[in-house]
């Protein structure tokens, strides 16, 4: 299950496709030096390793979009 904070840092990638925000996490890892970032980063990129892109598409992105626009 993704939590808040794994949703924050969803919509700071581009999010349209779990492929294409694996491809962002990947390449970002090896550049984040703050420590907890990086591992927040690192765990949510293992639960979207673990997820379907069926399970990715039903996430309803516009919920926290719109909570950032308040």
């Amino acid at each position: 299950m993704l939590t808040v904070e794994d949703m924050n840092l969803i919509l700071s990638f581009t999010h349209n496709t779990r492929p294409r925000i694996l491809l962002e996490l990947t390449k970002q890892l090896p550049l984040i030096t703050d420590p907890e970032l990086k591992e927040a980063c690192e765990k949510l990129k293992s639960k979207l390793e673990k997820m379907s892109d069926t399970e990715y598409r039903s996430i309803d992105f516009t919920v926290y979009e719109e909570a950032d626009h308040e």
